[in-house]
């Protein structure tokens, strides 16, 4: 064994697993690694862009200005890549919030090009400023894979989803409503 590395093993600061050290520093087991080298540059990169970002956007377009042929490639490629990522986020999300059915939790519609991810509690906007969460589109789909399929999100078709943002509950239900007042009003 190296000279300065300790005997004992050491618990992973990623997952939390005990593992045998190779070098003094190692503060992740040998299959986190790669993980946490990946997240520590993203972080970094952010840092870097904030700090740094009139000098980024400079030096983005002087190369589209440069080989135009080749950045236009190069973004047809990235939103094929992007869409061919989407394809395979959005029905695992779709299949866990509506427990396997594929249909939207109001009224029933199963057809996939129309269902869409609710925030349950109506609340996306300030959970999106307070906590940095997408409110929607492929960034949230990608971030409820990501932090494991949390709760407070529901399947809804569009027409329920923009319904229940209008109105705050969804047309079926207020028309369910209205007839059960109107019924109560004629009874009376």
């Amino acid at each position: 064994m190296p000279r300065g590395v300790p005997k004992e093993p050491r618990e992973c600061l990623r997952c939390g697993q005990p593992f045998q050290v190779r070098c003094g520093y190692q503060k992740y087991c040998p299959p986190c690694q790669e993980p946490a080298q990946r997240e520590r540059k993203r972080f970094y990169s952010r840092v870097y862009y904030r700090s740094h970002r009139e000098q980024c956007i400079q030096t983005v377009r002087r190369s589209q200005e440069r080989n135009p042929e080749w950045y236009e490639r190069y973004l047809r490629l990235k939103r094929e890549y992007e869409a061919r990522k989407l394809e395979r986020v959005v029905p695992l999300v779709i299949h866990h919030y509506s427990g396997g059915t594929f249909r939207c939790a109001c009224c029933g519609e199963s057809q996939r090009d129309f269902l869409t991810i609710d925030h349950v509690d109506g609340n996306a906007y300030k959970t999106s400023e307070a906590l940095g969460i997408p409110r929607g589109g492929s960034e949230l789909y990608r971030w409820l894979v990501r932090k494991g399929f949390p709760s407070g999100y529901a399947v809804l078709c569009m027409n329920c989803n923009v319904s229940k943002g209008k109105h705050g509950v969804c047309a079926h239900k207020l028309r369910i409503e209205s007839v059960k007042h109107s019924v109560e009003k004629t009874s009376a």
